[in-house]
C-alpha cells in the first residue's frame, strides 16, 4: 500500500480490489466456502489520514454519514486487535476518506483494515513485519490479507493466495448493494469437476452447447 507521512500524520491509500474470476465451490466446516479466484487491486482509493491520539483511544472520523465509525467497523477492530496483540496503549485518531463505493463487492471495508494495520504500525512504531500484519488481517476476515499480496494473486480455499501478474481493467459500479449472503446463496450448482467451465444455458433453462 502507498503511503506518506508528514510532520504530524501519516497517510495511506488503500486500494478496490475486483475479482477477474471466482468459482465457489463446498462449503467448509467452519462456515466458509471453499474458491477459486484471482483478485488484483485497482486505481481507486480510499485514503485514510492517522494521527496520534493524546488521550489513548481509538477515534474514526468518515466523510460518509451512513458509514459506521463505531467499535463495529472494520477499521476500529483492526486497531484494537493490533493494540491488544503488540501491547501498545497508544490511541490514534483516523480520518477516512471514502471513494470505494459502499456494498459494491469492491473490498472497501477489507482494505481500509488492511490500511489501519499498516499505518497503526508505522505510526506507533511497533515494527511488525507484513506476514504477521497479514496474520492479524486474516482474524478479521477473508480478503484483508489480500491486500499484503497486491497488486494480484491467485486464491484458494478460504482465500489463501499466491502472486500473480497485474493487468487492466475497467470498473463500473452500478449503485446496486453486492449483498454477501444473496450472491453466495444465490449461484446455481455447478455441474462437473471443479476447474470446470460451467454449461452455458438458454434464456428457456434448457441446455447449451
Amino acid at each position: 500500500m502507498l503511503s506518506a507521512k508528514s510532520s504530524d500524520a501519516l497517510v495511506v491509500w488503500a486500494p478496490a480490489k475486483v475479482n477477474l474470476f471466482l468459482e465457489v465451490l463446498a462449503r467448509r466446516p467452519d462456515g466458509y466456502h471453499e474458491i477459486n479466484t484471482l483478485m488484483v487491486t485497482v486505481s481507486l482509493y480510499d485514503t485514510l489520514e492517522f494521527k496520534e491520539e493524546a488521550s489513548g483511544a481509538i477515534r474514526l472520523r468518515c466523510d460518509q454519514p451512513n458509514l459506521s465509525t463505531g467499535a463495529d467497523n472494520l477499521v476500529v477492530r483492526a486497531a484494537e486487535l493490533l493494540r491488544r496483540r503488540s501491547g501498545c496503549a497508544r490511541g490514534a485518531d483516523i480520518g477516512l476518506a471514502k471513494r470505494i463505493p459502499l456494498a459494491a463487492g469492491l473490498a472497501g471495508g477489507s482494505t481500509d483494515a488492511a490500511a489501519a494495520l499498516v499505518g497503526l504500525n508505522r505510526l506507533w512504531g511497533l515494527g511488525l513485519a507484513e506476514a504477521e500484519l497479514a496474520g492479524l488481517a486474516a482474524e478479521l476476515g477473508s480478503d484483508i490479507p489480500f491486500f499484503f499480496a497486491a497488486p494480484a494473486a491467485w486464491c484458494t480455499g478460504r482465500r489463501e493466495g499466491g502472486a500473480a501478474e497485474a493487468g487492466t481493467a475497467a470498473v463500473v459500479a452500478p449503485g446496486l448493494s453486492w449483498c454477501r449472503p444473496f450472491h453466495r446463496g444465490g449461484l446455481p450448482r455447478r455441474e462437473g469437476p471443479p476447474g470446470a467451465v460451467p454449461r452455458r444455458r438458454d434464456p428457456g433453462g434448457g441446455g447449451g452447447g
